[in-house]
């Protein structure tokens, strides 16, 4: 008896599993191979050489002292290597000098990975996830769940907790950036948008399909709230402006 049990739940099972195939086979059914997923705008291996300008203001907390830096980065993607956690990255070689006819200068190395559904990107020993897949306007995640969102910052001898409460959204995923005559479909991601009459925390990073990372604007800004109708630019007492920007492909 135990056995006709046995042998009817089997058939059921069959038949259900059966039934649930021949569903995703339909012609109504998605294929993998026709889904996006837009890895491709976040690659992590690649042979092109990108080269940016870097623009900061800082402001160091005395009164009407800014300081402004410019300078070029240009990163290249390396060989693997293996994280002590097992997992499998792609070195980001970055080099660094301050005007287009010095020598380039050979600063740190960053990592990148894709796991799963996440594009990361290790930048200071701070893994950040800067993209998710399949992505489309409106898409939201916890882009610091890899790390811990407290952690202080120094900035013009100031620190600050420059991470806390990020939250990640698609602003636009029709976007497009140009660069040597060339447009690049791009997708815009805000990381954070926040401000109150004593602090303003503005980032966003534009990713374009085979390049990566294009464009990158942050204003992090702190305040005594006593000029709540003036410019950021005006009334900081301390913080920091960094803009980045592709401006050459190798």
């Amino acid at each position: 008896m135990q056995n006709n049990v046995f042998q009817k739940s089997v058939i059921m099972i069959g038949l259900v599993a059966a039934t649930l195939w021949m569903y995703s086979c339909s012609d109504e059914s998605i294929k993998a191979d026709d889904v996006n997923f837009g890895f491709e705008y976040f690659p992590i291996t690649s042979t092109k050489t990108l080269i940016y300008v870097s623009d900061s203001i800082i402001y160091d907390g005395s009164p009407n002292r800014v300081d402004t830096f410019r300078g070029y980065i240009r990163e290249k993607i390396g060989e693997s290597i293996i994280l002590p956690n097992g997992q499998i990255v792609n070195k980001v070689e970055r080099s660094f000098k301050r005007d287009l006819a010095d020598p380039w200068v050979r600063t740190n190395t960053w990592t990148t990975y894709i796991e799963n559904t996440k594009g990361v990107r290790i930048e200071e020993n701070i893994p950040l996830i800067k993209l998710v897949f399949p992505f489309k306007k409106g898409t939201k995640w916890n882009g610091n769940a890899l790390m811990d969102d407290k952690i202080e910052i120094k900035a013009g001898g100031q620190t600050f907790k420059m991470y806390e409460d990020w939250k990640y959204e698609v602003l636009n995923d029709e976007a497009s950036f140009t660069i040597n005559g060339v447009s690049y479909p791009s997708v815009v991601v805000t990381n954070v948008k926040d401000s109150s009459i004593f602090e303003l925390r503005d980032v966003q990073e534009t990713y374009a399909k085979d390049l990566g990372l294009v464009s990158k604007s942050m204003r992090i800004y702190l305040g005594d709230g006593s000029l709540p109708n003036e410019k950021w630019e005006k009334k900081a007492s301390k913080g920091f402006r960094h803009t980045l920007r592709l401006i050459d492909i190798r």
